[in-house]
């Protein structure tokens, strides 16, 4: 019995696609076991995972460099922050764009007091806080004794190293003179 496509009510183009559209959706669901190994499924599923992951990372990241981007960029030009008592209203200070807040913020950070720590008040916590100078100045005076602390080791690692040499220099010198004045007296006895 012969069956015809117009009875069933398709094309071949129809049935063609329909074919290739299942036979996609077997491979990249792993429904298809079409050969022993499966190493071909593998491959092509492999493949077509990475090609589909591709296009999908370059339409977000374009979607992103062409919508989200520069919106982000506008809103840290633009927006204003107000400074607010605890019901919400409006203290009477000027509102700063978020680029002149951080950069006072920044500034308060450098010139807050901390204590030997390095900590400030807030980050000490409970109890008593000595105040030792400034976030900056502590900074400062840890990165200039971390710099010394390493050139001194680095000086004294070369230091020692020449002397080393020098001592088994030395050594080797005197053990040569002294070979040199040993000499063996050597007789036989009858």
């Amino acid at each position: 019995m012969q069956i015809d496509l117009e009875l069933l009510g398709m094309t071949q183009e129809d049935l063609q696609q329909r074919i290739v559209d299942r036979a996609a959706e077997m491979i990249l669901d792993g429904k298809y076991d079409g050969d022993d190994e499966g190493s071909f499924t593998d491959g092509v599923r492999s493949k077509l995972q990475d090609l589909i992951k591709e296009r999908i990372d370059a339409t977000v990241k374009r979607i992103a460099d062409e919508h989200v981007l520069p919106h982000v960029d506008n809103l840290f030009q633009t927006v204003s922050l107000q400074e607010t008592n605890e019901w919400g209203e409006k203290k009477n200070v000027k509102a700063l764009t978020f680029i002149e807040y951080i950069t006072m913020r920044a500034g308060e950070y450098l010139k807050e007091e901390v204590n030997r720590d390095g900590k400030s008040r807030q980050e000490h916590g409970s109890g008593y806080f000595e105040k030792y100078t400034t976030r900056v100045t502590f900074l400062i005076h840890r990165y200039l004794q971390h710099t010394v602390e390493s050139t001194m080791r680095e000086a004294l690692k070369s230091a020692n190293a020449a002397i080393v040499g020098g001592i088994q220099k030395a050594v080797e010198i005197e053990l040569a003179n002294l070979v040199g004045k040993i000499k063996p007296d050597v007789t036989i006895a009858r």
